[in-house]
């Protein structure tokens, strides 16, 4: 492997945001597949967990959500990110 393929894999393992929009795909309620790109509720709370992580090393985190912003596609994401990219 290459320093070029080792910089994407890192960027990809390290990354959750470009790991969803190069590597996730989602079922719109209309029309085929399409890239998980985060939408503004899910960038929020994408920022304040990784800020989170920053500060303690982990991420503890209830959501009250509200309906249809995607807060459970995010928090589905973010756990198949981490199960596909770490080791057990």
């Amino acid at each position: 492997m290459n320093e070029r393929e080792r910089e994407i894999r890192r960027c990809l393992k390290d990354d959750f945001e470009h790991y969803a929009s190069r590597c996730l795909w989602i079922w719109p309620k209309k029309g085929p597949l399409v890239r998980f790109s985060l939408n503004k509720a899910q960038r929020y709370i994408h920022e304040e967990f990784e800020e989170q992580r920053r500060l303690i090393g982990r991420v503890r985190a209830l959501i009250l959500k509200g309906r249809q912003q995607g807060c459970s596609t995010y928090v589905g994401g973010r756990f198949y990110h981490r199960s596909a990219t770490r080791r057990a």
